[in-house]
């Protein structure tokens, strides 16, 4: 009786984390390469994005939303880290992977290219926060890694490392992908608030993560990983 009271219970939770309406998928690209990171302009009707086609580096790109072209970005070389409310561009000059971890010069960029400023080397990854004025960075230090806001001061640090970095929508927490051992995709979904008090918000795991944003209203981390032993599928954990 035990048993099959759980089962109803699980199947009834189950159940009531589901909306039922399946996820529509619309292909923007057609060439042959490696998308490396996406973001959504602040209007939602274009994508930019970093890809390496047919050989060539990585390189930036527009994409709208209602037609199958892209348009390259008038930008050196760069992978893209983040788009910020008011359409400013954190990009990767001169990005560099050593297997898949890659790190580049950070730099800032008008959302329709024009010229890059750098503002510091041996950048991971970056973040805007919500009112476009700083960035959250992950950065490699003596062997740790660190994640930062603004830069120089430091929320977190671990010996394994940190990836997909996403500021909150007001602001107030980080929510990240948190990996014990360096280059292992096996790993937890953190928050961390502005005074580094840091919350792991679920167990490991072990099929990886790969991606993460926040729900519009905040209350929810959005991210895709497996358990080890089903695909990767689109998840999402409350606070």
């Amino acid at each position: 009786a035990g048993l099959l009271a759980g089962w109803l219970l699980g199947a009834r939770l189950d159940g009531a984390g589901r909306t039922g309406v399946e996820p529509t998928f619309t292909r923007l690209t057609y060439e042959q390469g490696t998308v490396w990171s996406a973001r959504f302009t602040p209007d939602g009707g274009t994508v930019v994005y970093a890809a390496a086609w047919n050989g060539q580096p990585i390189r930036l790109f527009f994409a709208r939303l209602d037609t199958p072209q892209s348009t390259p970005v008038s930008l050196p070389d760069a992978s893209l880290l983040s788009v910020s409310p008011t359409g400013e561009l954190a990009v990767s000059l001169g990005h560099a992977y050593e297997g898949w971890m890659g790190e580049g010069t950070l730099a800032r960029a008008p959302l329709l290219g024009g010229g890059a400023r750098s503002v510091l080397e041996g950048v991971r990854e970056a973040d805007w926060t919500p009112d476009g004025a700083q960035l959250a960075i992950v950065r490699r230090v003596d062997g740790r890694e660190r994640l930062e806001l603004p830069a120089g001061r430091v929320l977190y640090e671990t010996a394994g490392y940190i990836s997909h970095v996403r500021v909150s929508p007001r602001g107030d927490r980080i929510a990240f992908a948190d990996h014990a051992l360096w280059a292992d995709d096996v790993g937890t979904i953190a928050v961390v608030d502005l005074s580094g008090a840091k919350k792991t918000l679920t167990g490991i795991w072990a099929g990886g993560v790969s991606g993460l944003a926040w729900s519009p209203s905040g209350g929810e981390v959005w991210f895709t990983a497996s358990p080890g032993d089903s695909n990767l599928a689109v998840r999402a954990v409350d606070l």
